[in-house]
């Protein structure tokens, strides 16, 4: 056991370095793209006249207090090591963690510039194909964010994603619908494999909004062509009774109102199926939607719900994620047997628990401090997406037609590459020295042998299910 945590240790730091040579990479990229705009800028004015270095705010003061007046681009490298504790392992001993800068202390990259004479203000622009980095990581064509407007909002430049309208019968309700790279530059060709939702009653923040950034980049959810909606019901309903009108006075009303912005989300983006989020009481309202929308919602993610659960806890049949820190403060994490009872006492129950020691109520920081749950919300993910696609697989194998293998290709290679091979093992009897392998091999081995035996589709369903419902374990936990 000894030289098992050692080795989780050690991986930990590899992670961690690996993560702070991506994030000095978005840096060293940041900087080119700061030479191209200086580059332009300097072209510009050349070619617009003398060229005089005050023109340049390049004189070495900036009239105010002597600074030179060109910014300094921060860099900091994060180096973390995950901390590991879960209710169902009680023998397993947390380990420590680093103390990294909060992501609320990074500074952003300003991409556009403006130089100032005494005659006028002259914007200069970055160079037309020059990347903006939200921290999820996917970039965002500058062409595209001039073309669009819906992309220039302050919370929707922090997420990475653009504002969109939802229609409803109480009014416009504001929405960030972060997706994919992919799906924004060839939005036909893009192989999606669903929305994310995310509920919160009270209306977006600075923080809330800096936080869910950092899950996004934490979960790397995007990653698995999955899109991430944050609708502000809360906002709506402020700004109706900013304007005196009355809002829902019962919770009946108020879960009307979210049906109606969850029914618009889904004329919006029109896919197969949602997953649903929510943290605080924003858990209760997913899964109150998830109840009462299971033909569509496959499965339900809660972040420190409130307490009591709601009784729809037992009416959702699908798999339910709860990760909760158990030095939450706001939320008691004392509360956590009353949510793990609700959602166990349904039939062909499917549940998890993550519960890492440290993070208290900001998810940015639980996912900071403990890569597995991260790691485990991209696998957990890609696992009930694949438990709802290989139905509809099977189904188009029946009638001759394999459109949906694109889908099960790409969550497979998102499942951790021990699982893939245990599900390898399991459908084609290989032994163990026949199975490994990179994990895109495996999964494209595994979905080619489901393409010629499609009844493999339902036991491959059953171990993700029996997967989950075990903890997950990793591949250290499974050899054991």
């Amino acid at each position: 056991m000894e030289g098992a945590r050692s080795l989780q240790a050690s991986l930990g730091l590899h992670r961690a370095k690996i993560d702070a040579l991506r994030d000095l990479e978005e840096r060293l990229n940041a900087r080119i793209a700061r030479l191209g705009e200086l580059s332009l800028s300097v072209k510009t004015l050349i070619d617009s006249g003398p060229l005089l270095l005050s023109d340049l705010g390049m004189d070495g003061k900036d009239g105010k207090d002597g600074k030179d007046s060109l910014p300094v681009l921060p860099i900091s490298v994060e180096s973390e090591v995950s901390v590991q504790a879960t209710l169902s392992n009680p023998h397993c001993e947390p380990q420590c963690a680093g103390s990294p800068k909060s992501p609320s202390s990074r500074r952003g990259v300003n991409r556009s510039v403006s130089w100032v004479s005494p005659d006028e203000e002259r914007p200069v622009c970055a160079k037309e194909d020059a990347p903006r980095f939200p921290p999820h990581g996917h970039w965002v064509p500058a062409d595209l964010l001039e073309r669009r407007a819906s992309f220039q909002g302050e919370a929707a430049q922090k997420l990475g994603g653009r504002q969109v309208q939802l229609e409803t019968k109480l009014g416009n309700v504001p929405c960030i619908l972060v997706e994919p790279m992919g799906k924004l530059l060839s939005p036909d060709e893009f192989i999606s494999v669903g929305v994310a939702i995310v509920f919160q009653e009270a209306p977006h923040s600075g923080s809330s909004v800096e936080e869910w950034a950092q899950v996004l980049k934490r979960t790397k959810l995007l990653d698995a062509g999955l899109s991430v909606a944050f609708p502000d019901l809360g906002q709506a309903l402020l700004q109706r009774k900013e304007e005196g009108v009355s809002g829902p006075t019962e919770s009946t009303e108020l879960a009307a109102d979210f049906q109606e912005v969850f029914n618009a989300i889904l004329s919006s983006t029109k896919e197969d199926f949602y997953i649903l989020c929510g943290k605080g009481k924003g858990a209760h309202h997913a899964m109150d939607l998830a109840a009462r929308n299971s033909a569509k919602v496959v499965s339900a993610i809660l972040f420190a719900p409130t307490s009591p659960p709601p009784s729809s806890c037992q009416s959702f049949p699908g798999p339910v994620m709860l990760v909760w820190a158990q030095d939450d403060k706001k939320c008691p994490f004392e509360n956590a047997p009353l949510w793990a009872e609700q959602l166990g006492c349904r039939d062909d129950a499917v549940a998890v628990l993550r519960d890492p020691s440290v993070g208290g109520h900001d998810l940015a920081r639980v996912l900071r401090k403990d890569e597995r749950t991260a790691t485990d919300m991209l696998a957990f993910v890609a696992a009930v997406l694949l438990v709802a696609e290989l139905p509809k697989l099977k189904a188009d194998l029946a009638d001759g037609q394999n459109g949906r293998k694109s889908h099960v290709l790409r969550l497979l290679e998102e499942l951790p590459q021990h699982l893939l091979t245990q599900l390898m093992r399991q459908q084609v009897g290989m032994k163990s020295e026949g199975t490994e392998g990179h994990a895109d091999d495996l999964a494209a081995a595994l979905l080619a042998h489901v393409l010629e035996q499609p009844q493999a589709a339902n036991s491959i369903m059953q171990a993700l299910r029996e997967w989950i419902n075990n903890d997950m374990p990793s591949g250290a936990s499974a050899s054991e």
